[in-house]
């Protein structure tokens, strides 16, 4: 479920780490005109499953065997991510599709490089069964967390049926009491994650599972980002094609050796490894050729522009941007496009 995002780490922890970054003047690491690569390529994300390959890759060695250095910085809220990039205090952030698209817009220097992970049916829509289609969400109770990308998901799902979110009844609520309401029956539908999607259909036999993003349908919705900072990419681009090339394999390598990659999931979210089949099951890792399809072959715009098009319209919609920025401003997808 998205809550993993807030994971286990503490705020304290981020804040911590932010405090002595900027304690040492942001770690000296040049970039900008600077003619040297950062020294130390410093990474804000969270200890969200969908990381994984982040940490396997420093766990394996993979950064040093293709010559960069990172540093993965664990922040937890996605706000003080992108405060660290605009300060250069790390050189990239990872973080939702749909997050990067407002804070691009507000101002952070980000350009997403590749996307690590998308959802893989942990999240979705409950319905009463007289609602068959989405179409059927018309004139519909439906509990949804305002503002967050769970709503995001519903917006992006009535826009495809042709509706909106001024065609539905939105009840506001977080996505853990949404998936409480619709069990106790309290609404018509409701836009929430796992494990209500499972326990309230258990409680409120009149309902049922209208749609959730297991598929690529919905899936690229809620895929997350990784962008590095405007000047790294522009001035250092072979920095960021080292630190791929890492990431590559180190999907290969999750491949192969289970048993190594939970230990290190389990080390990063501090739970026991039996608990993390369940939380790699609800996530899609996406290699090199997912991020091909993503990006889109060169003169064309694959689905990650659409996406990101359509969070910038939507964040917009709810007053959180004014201006929107172009998806080809905010992606650069030369780097999936010329790797392998």
């Amino acid at each position: 479920m998205r809550f993993s995002r807030a994971s286990l780490v503490t705020i304290g922890l981020a804040s911590t780490v932010l405090l002595a970054l900027s304690a040492c003047g942001g770690g000296g690491s040049s970039t900008g005109s600077d003619s040297q690569a950062p020294p130390t390529v410093r990474i804000a994300l969270s200890s969200w499953v969908g990381f994984a390959p982040m940490y396997v890759a420093r766990d394996q060695g993979f950064y040093k065997k293709h010559g960069v250095n990172v540093e993965l910085v664990p922040i937890e809220d996605p706000a003080d991510r992108f405060n660290a990039l605009k300060a250069k205090e790390v050189e990239a952030v990872a973080t939702t599709v749909d997050t990067f698209s407002h804070a691009i817009a507000s101002g952070a220097p980000a350009k997403i490089v590749w996307i690590p992970d998308t959802a893989n049916g942990g999240e979705g829509i409950l319905a009463s069964k007289d609602i068959q289609s989405v179409e059927d969400l018309k004139g519909k109770k439906i509990a949804v967390n305002e503002g967050s990308t769970m709503e995001f998901l519903l917006a992006y799902v009535l826009d495809k049926a042709g509706l909106s979110l001024s065609d539905v009844k939105v009840q506001n609520m977080t996505s853990d009491q949404a998936g409480a309401a619709f069990a106790a029956g309290q609404v018509d539908a409701a836009a929430t994650w796992e494990p209500w999607l499972t326990t309230a259909l258990q409680k409120n036999p009149k309902g049922h599972l209208l749609l959730n993003t297991k598929g690529d349908e919905y899936a690229q919705v809620m895929a997350d980002g990784i962008g590095f900072h405007k000047d790294i990419v522009a001035d250092h681009p072979e920095t960021v094609k080292k630190f791929l090339e890492a990431l590559i394999d180190a999907y290969a390598f999750m491949d192969s050796d289970k048993d190594a990659t939970a230990k290190t999931v389990a080390d990063v979210n501090k739970i026991s490894v039996s608990e993390v089949a369940p939380l790699l099951a609800s996530t899609r890792m996406v290699g090199l050729d997912g991020n091909k399809t993503f990006m889109g072959a060169a003169g064309t715009d694959g689905p990650l522009f659409t996406v990101f098009k359509s969070a910038s319209d939507f964040w917009k919609s709810k007053g959180k941007i004014d201006t929107p920025v172009d998806a080809s401003e905010a992606i650069a997808p030369e780097f999936a496009r010329d790797l392998g």
